[in-house]
């Protein structure tokens, strides 16, 4: 009995082994990376290159704001209106037109 589970654990162990030396995650996870950077040097180059994105970007600043993001999840989550005259913000501090104080 000891015999043979010494020897089925030897075969156990090979087969661990080979397929242990098989596996070639690292290389694989390696390129995945490099065509990753690749393709984000293409978007960098092509951002650098379009005057257009600045534009883009600044019509979402009139539309995102915390207020906006509490009526998505109110109305996603279907809640009552919010009391808005209990949220005031005070008038002393100039902070800039879309910052909120919680």
């Amino acid at each position: 009995l000891w015999k043979r589970t010494a020897e089925t654990g030897a075969r156990l162990s090979a087969a661990v082994r080979t397929a242990r030396d098989g596996f070639a995650a690292g290389e694989l996870f390696a390129g995945e990376i490099e065509a990753a950077r690749q393709a984000l040097e293409r978007l960098g180059a092509e951002r650098a290159a379009t005057a257009e994105t600045p534009g883009i970007l600044a019509g979402y600043t009139g539309r995102y704001t915390m207020q906006a993001e509490r009526e998505v999840h109110r109305s996603a989550l279907g809640g009552p209106e919010p009391d808005r005259t209990a949220a005031a913000v005070p008038q002393a501090a100039n902070l800039g037109e879309n910052v909120e104080l919680f």
